[in-house]
């Protein structure tokens, strides 16, 4: 009985501690929100995609535009072949190869995102320029270097999902006489809960990216039209002129910052109401 009550008191601790952690950093970001909207006007903040610091002309709406878009391309490539990653080494794998291909993933998951940047950098980057006699740098790149960071992301959440879920629905459907891609399929559409939210999960991964970005991005402030466009986006923004800026500036960066929080946070909102309805 005490032990119960000893290991209640320190689940609930971790959990305050959490939502502390999430109070004080909403309040930090929110505070230093405050100042600059108090200086500076929302709507020619949200809407205008100038951005010239020097001037004290602060507008993300193209930093945002290509956060969301790149994010979103990213993760319709990355799901695709991560999804199907998973239910490969899931049904089709043997036990030595689901071993090694779990290892595979799991080791990609942990390489920092800088190192993701710096191959990107020296390897897909110079690829694209030789192809497209540009610079390489830009929406293509930074869609590529996403890919790849959420890929190991989905495929594991997904693969853990259908490695916890009964065989119930693939032995059911075999034994109905469906063949083995058709059984795969029921299963499929009965795991599609665990799949979204794998996807909202690395999504949200993809969207606060930055240092790989920085690297491959071209860093220019514009909506990306075109594949090989260069762009910026408020993750990469952040890092890039945190270090020198001051006074409104530093302001307008906290405010990138707070964007991209509750950015962030709506799509986990997102994933807990989906998963309620879902239950």
């Amino acid at each position: 009985m005490a032990r119960n009550k000893v290991s209640k008191s320190i689940y609930f601790l971790s959990a305050a501690f959490n939502l502390m952690l999430l109070f004080v950093i909403f309040f930090f970001l929110f505070k230093s929100s405050f100042d600059f909207f108090s200086q500076y006007d929302i709507f020619a903040f949200l809407l205008s995609s100038n951005w010239y610091p020097e001037e004290e002309i602060f507008g993300i709406f193209a930093m945002l535009v290509n956060t969301l878009v790149t994010s979103f391309v990213s993760l319709f490539i990355a799901g695709i072949f991560g999804v199907l990653i998973a239910f490969y080494i899931r049904f089709y794998a043997g036990k030595k190869m689901q071993s090694f291909l779990f290892f595979v993933l799991c080791f990609l998951s942990f390489i920092p995102s800088i190192l993701y940047g710096f191959f990107a950098l020296n390897t897909i980057s110079p690829l694209i320029a030789k192809l497209s006699n540009t610079s390489g740098k830009g929406f293509l790149s930074v869609v590529i270097v996403l890919s790849i960071m959420i890929l190991p992301t989905i495929s594991l959440l997904t693969y853990s999902f259908l490695k916890e879920q009964k065989n119930d629905y693939y032995k059911s459907a075999l034994a109905l006489g469906l063949s083995k891609e058709a059984s795969i399929f029921v299963v499929f559409k009965a795991s599609l809960n665990g799949i979204y939210s794998a996807l909202i999960l690395a999504y949200a991964r993809a969207i606060a990216e930055a240092m790989a970005v920085v690297m491959v991005a071209g860093n220019q402030v514009m909506i990306a039209l075109g594949l090989f466009d260069g762009l910026r986006t408020l993750s990469a923004n952040i890092v890039l002129e945190m270090a020198y800026a001051q006074d409104i500036h530093k302001l307008a960066l906290s405010a990138c910052a707070f964007i991209l929080f509750i950015l962030v946070l709506f799509i986990n909102l997102i994933l807990i109401v989906f998963r309620g309805k879902n239950v």
